[in-house]
């Protein structure tokens, strides 16, 4: 540890590149990059977020220019069409502006916002996309877990919104397009909804089938850390998910 203090406090610092444009980023990517060839403790974390990472190498980014890097990370630019129609599309003019990932949020929205009655989904299974191989998509259903809201799930990022360890993998998977199974009323509407769930009640209203279209995509976005989140992994506070992996990823400027 004293060592990597020393040789990070004997490292001349970087002379400030403001990125104010798309040219000047273009302009400056050779520059970028050896700047985080020669910071590989920096280049780990460009993934947590790139533009703290940048400024952690002398690079100031405009908030344009941040937005357009944290965007084009997090999805397709047709990705982030659809999402942005279904979100004005849910929106409108009363509704806040949609958390499908959140599942109080969203049993609020279908029993209070949309007046749907509450399903009975105890041991009932979304429809799925099936895979190519038969026996992987047999293993795959075979894994998932069965719903029973009874008493209402509970989940472990509840309040960010999405429980991503156990159920993320099979939402990306689920077929919006075949028809939900029909199911019982239930007595009382539980108080939390993942998507999972909401997958039944997604033709009871276009807007609840918007909504479970928008959470499939937002499952399907990268998450950029936040600054607070980029300071506590290069601090050491929390382990850097994306340390291994990023370490055998070269930067090296390529020579014009």
């Amino acid at each position: 540890m004293a060592t990597r203090k020393k040789s990070e406090s004997s490292r001349a610092p970087f002379p400030i590149l403001k990125v104010h444009s798309h040219r000047t980023l273009a302009d400056a990517q050779q520059e970028i990059a050896r700047r985080l060839e020669a910071t590989p403790e920096i280049a780990q974390l460009l993934l947590i977020n790139p533009v703290c990472a940048f400024q952690d190498v002398g690079v100031e980014v405009s908030s344009e220019i941040a937005t357009h890097i944290l965007h084009t990370m997090q999805s397709s630019a047709d990705a982030t069409t659809r999402r942005n129609a279904l979100i004005a599309k849910l929106q409108g003019d009363k509704v806040a502006k949609p958390r499908p990932l959140d599942p109080d949020w969203v049993a609020k929205f279908l029993f209070h916002e949309l007046h749907l009655r509450p399903l009975d989904t105890r041991g009932a299974t979304p429809v799925y996309k099936p895979t190519i191989d038969p026996a992987k998509n047999a293993k795959f259903l075979a894994s998932l877990p069965q719903l029973n809201p009874s008493p209402p799930l509970q989940h472990p990022d509840h309040g960010t919104g999405f429980d991503f360890g156990t159920i993320a993998a099979g939402v990306r998977h689920l077929d919006l397009e075949k028809p939900a199974p029909a199911l019982p009323e239930a007595r009382e509407a539980p108080e939390d909804v993942d998507l999972a769930m909401l997958y039944f009640y997604k033709d009871l209203d276009p807007r609840a089938h918007d909504l479970l279209e928008l959470g499939i995509l937002e499952t399907q976005t990268f998450q950029i850390g936040s600054a607070d989140s980029y300071r506590k992994v290069k601090s050491g506070e929390i382990p850097n998910p994306w340390g291994d992996w990023i370490t055998n990823i070269k930067f090296t400027p390529v020579s014009r």
